[in-house]
């Protein structure tokens, strides 16, 4: 007599996330960020402005990828659609961007044209103008990103939480060797990635710029 061993049959959540990730482009955003610089070799010397975003594919292959900042303009009726840049100063990320892969793009102040620098720092209220952000492979729009989610007021409310605890929990452990006192903060608390935070600070910033 022969025995088999019972056939283990796959929860249906894990059943289903596997199929769309085998059969839809699924793109996850793995950080973002605006930081701002100033180096020798770029802009002159000045201080400049650049948002960040990296994404990571778990889904299927895609091809020459572009992404777009959409929104709707602050008195007029129109929606306004500003190019991202790629690694390599071009709009366009040619080649295959396989399951697994990590790409980044960016908006930086200092290479925005004077129009498109007008338009973007007229972005100030990321619900009430509908900001989204818009990937496209081979000219066909394959995911976008909404960056007035619902979920948006829970996860800043809870960064301000997570902020307060993880700095309460700060510790002395020293001296540099300046006689700085070292401190180590303990990440007992992680943090949500908001890129409309990001975002804002970036508008934010050219609207400051073009008032001096």
């Amino acid at each position: 007599r022969r025995e088999f061993a019972p056939l283990t049959r796959c929860p249906p959540n894990v059943g289903r996330f596997n199929y769309r990730r085998s059969n839809y482009a699924i793109i996850r955003v793995q950080d973002c960020g605006c930081s701002f610089s100033r180096t020798s070799g770029e802009n002159g010397g000045q201080t400049y402005a650049q948002f960040q975003i990296v994404l990571q594919n778990i889904g299927i292959p895609l091809q020459n990828l572009h992404m777009t900042l959409g929104f709707n303009g602050k008195t007029d009726p129109g929606r306004f659609s500003l190019p991202l840049t790629a690694v390599g100063q071009s709009t366009l990320r040619e080649g295959q961007f396989a399951k697994g892969m990590i790409t980044e793009f960016s908006l930086s102040s200092h290479r925005l044209p004077k129009p498109e620098l007008a338009i973007l720092s007229s972005l100030e209220t990321i619900p009430a103008q509908d900001a989204s952000l818009c990937l496209y492979a081979d000219g066909f729009l394959v995911w976008e990103y909404r960056l007035s989610g619902v979920l948006t007021p829970i996860k800043r409310r809870w960064n301000g939480l997570a902020l307060k605890v993880n700095y309460a929990l700060r510790r002395r452990i020293g001296l540099n060797s300046r006689g700085t006192p070292r401190v180590k903060i303990y990440t007992i608390l992680p943090s949500f990635t908001i890129p409309s935070v990001q975002l804002l600070q970036l508008t934010d910033y050219l609207r400051r710029v073009d008032r001096k």
